[in-house]
């Protein structure tokens, strides 16, 4: 279990955010290359998982399949993810899917083998396509590791148009027994938190 504290920065430059991260006392630094970041999230015909977030259920679980790359149809090592909240506190699960697919010929097969991992939490579909440039850092021991997305777009999965955005969003994260040191660290930031959930952003954007 660990938190995932997140700050939308949607006014703030980049380089502005790279360079309090470069200054911050606890000495963070890139930890490799960026990277564009697919995902496509699922949820249930009764859009379980988006108000779950909406009411701020406690304990909530969402699905998301990810991949990395330039290209959006060409889905290399994909990931299948349950992401879980109790509280503040999250986890992820990770289930390799059985091969690489291209997205406009082998949806199908995706779906099968998605829908499969996912039987015992209900019957789940595609619904949000997003993407978005991630970069990585940390602090030398790698205890606190901190994201920056960029260039977040999203558009429907069915759909080849995107909606860009002009979001960023910085995300810290820690394990559950480092709260203490965690308060060190923020006191530094001149970012505020905010509660922020990319799938439920999108949704709301393109359906809401």
């Amino acid at each position: 279990m660990r938190y995932e504290r997140k700050y939308a920065l949607d006014a703030i430059p980049e380089p502005l955010i790279k360079a309090q991260l470069l200054q911050h006392p606890a000495g963070f630094r890139p930890l490799f290359p960026a990277r564009q970041i697919h995902n496509i999230y699922f949820d249930t015909p009764e859009w379980t998982a988006f108000r779950d977030n909406e009411d701020g259920n406690p304990e909530r679980v969402k699905f998301r399949l990810r991949w990395y790359g330039e290209q959006r149809q060409a889905i290399n090592h994909p990931i299948l993810e349950a992401k879980s909240k109790n509280g503040e506190l999250g986890k992820k699960q990770h289930f390799s899917l059985s091969k690489s697919f291209y997205l406009a010929e082998d949806l199908n097969g995706l779906l099968q083998e998605v829908q499969m991992l996912t039987r015992e939490n209900g019957f789940f579909h595609p619904v949000l396509y997003n993407t978005y440039l991630r970069s990585y850092w940390a602090t030398p021991n790698q205890a606190f590791r901190v994201t920056i997305d960029s260039g977040l777009a999203y558009a429907p999965v069915f759909s080849s148009q995107l909606l860009y955005t002009q979001q960023q969003v910085m995300e810290i994260k820690y394990r559950a027994d480092q709260a203490d040191e965690a308060a060190a660290i923020f006191q530094y930031f001149p970012f505020r938190q905010t509660k922020m959930s990319k799938y439920a952003l999108g949704v709301q954007l393109l359906w809401h």
